[in-house]
């Protein structure tokens, strides 16, 4: 709709198009050492503006920001999965792309599930855990229906918001100027502060309500680390397959990662 000009301006996430952002699943790879949006955030849009690599994808349209959210714990309602074994044959809900890749690594099964239905579908147990960000377990009231928290930053979700190119070009030089004064790395504050704040409230209120929030010791973590691993050497993989260099493209992204650590 972009593309075609029925509407100017869109935010949305690339995961709802797959396929279509292949490179900008770099910033989805799961257990990569994002633990903010401010940190995912600034690196992507680091990667954007310092590497080549996303111009293809983005070529037909002029964008206004790229970003993303707090990051996504694994949360359940009935079972606590405090080991990986735990994971096997449970229904999960993620995203597409390298999430759901995750998923089916760790033995469960992926369940697409609309995110207007997703409350239903862990009420009535359709649903066994999703891995969501902490703004939409806020969001959404998923707090209500769930118990358990395991806080792995599992992944952050990538988003865009993206105009028409004729319509900007369109625009008299002072309303592009407005534009550009307000977008790009102007909003990454926004974008950034906006979910971490959020991450913290939805906190707060999960112990308040006796929700667990925790982690894996160390054996385990090595466990789920490897599987994640492996995930990030099967896209890699993928990448190379589709022509492009998976291990360049990888390395570049994690150094934008690393530049932004807290």
């Amino acid at each position: 709709m972009v593309q075609n000009g029925t509407v100017d301006i869109s935010w949305g996430l690339q995961s709802f198009f797959p396929g279509q952002f292949p490179v900008t699943d770099a910033f989805a790879l799961p257990m990569s050492g994002i633990n903010s949006a401010a940190q995912a955030s600034r690196a992507f849009w680091d990667f954007y503006t310092n590497t080549d690599y996303l111009d293809e994808e983005y070529k037909d349209f002029h964008v206004l920001l790229l970003h993303a959210n707090c990051d996504s714990p694994i949360s359940s309602k009935s079972v606590k999965i405090d080991t990986v074994d735990k994971l096997k044959g449970l229904n999960v809900r993620a995203l597409s792309g390298p999430p759901n890749d995750f998923i089916m690594a760790t033995g469960a099964a992926p369940v697409n599930v609309e995110i207007g239905e997703l409350y239903s579908a862990i009420e009535n147990n359709t649903i066994d855990a999703i891995i969501a960000d902490w703004h939409i377990i806020y969001a959404r009231k998923f707090y209500e229906q769930l118990n358990y928290y395991l806080d792995e930053a599992i992944t952050v979700n990538p988003y865009f918001l993206l105009m028409n190119k004729d319509k900007y070009n369109s625009l008299p030089e002072d309303l592009q100027k407005i534009l550009d004064d307000a977008s790009g790395e102007a909003a990454l504050g926004i974008a950034g502060s906006a979910w971490d704040d959020i991450e913290a409230e939805v906190r707060g209120i999960i112990e308040e309500r006796g929700g667990e929030i925790y982690r894996l010791d160390g054996a385990e973590k090595e466990k789920l680390q490897a599987i994640a691993d492996e995930v990030t050497a099967n896209w890699i993989k993928s990448m190379d397959e589709l022509g492009y260099s998976g291990q360049d493209i990888y390395d570049a992204a994690m150094e934008s990662i690393k530049k932004f650590e807290d």
